[in-house]
């Protein structure tokens, strides 16, 4: 299995993106009473709008999707916002180890007074955390950053937080993706992207 780089022509018109948990959900058939079990391995979805194209341009598409066969995968960015809108840049890292099931990451290099806003995608050893909650770096550039989802595997000191186009690697939901062709064009297109590891 090959993951093959989404192609930099290939930029989508819209982008919408959700966190699947990993729970099971279970109701008492007594009581009523509602409980959930969170067994952890949550996962991206991503679904892409690719715009209407000049005929010419539909092979390209065509020929990527169908290389991927349902087989192989794609590493994308959120195509949304590929750089943060916080301020954080420059070569942050790991001041600390990240251990599963984390939510928090110690983070060093971040600029003096750097910022991440809540919605920032930022990418650690190939998964993408999504920023919870605004945070400011000190003037030393160390930054306390929490996130919405948690670290899938315990992650070493020192290694490199990816804030521009941090990809993460997908799957197609479906294994056909059909390309509509019309006189002259090639119509608009959605595509559900489902992370995977």
């Amino acid at each position: 299995m090959s993951a093959y780089a989404w192609p930099t022509d290939l930029q989508p018109s819209g982008c919408s993106l959700f966190l699947e948990p990993n729970v099971r959900e279970f109701i008492s058939p007594w009581t009523g009473a509602y409980d959930v079990v969170d067994l952890m391995g949550e996962r991206w979805h991503m679904t892409v709008t690719l715009p209407v194209r000049r005929r010419s341009q539909a092979g390209a598409i065509e020929a990527y999707f169908n290389r991927l066969r349902g087989v192989h995968t794609a590493t994308a960015w959120y195509f949304s916002r590929p750089a943060p809108i916080g301020t954080m840049r420059g070569t942050p890292i790991l001041s600390a180890q990240a251990a599963q099931g984390v939510q928090s990451l110690s983070v060093s290099g971040a600029g003096a007074y750097g910022t991440v806003k809540a919605g920032d995608m930022l990418g650690l050893a190939g998964q993408w955390l999504q920023v919870a909650a605004d945070a400011t770096a000190s003037a030393g550039g160390a930054i306390t950053i929490l996130t919405a989802n948690r670290v899938r595997a315990t992650v070493s000191s020192s290694t490199a937080v990816v804030w521009d186009k941090p990809t993460a690697t997908f799957r197609l939901a479906s294994p056909r993706v059909p390309v509509a062709h019309l006189p002259g064009y090639s119509d608009s297109l959605d595509v559900e992207l489902i992370e995977t590891w």
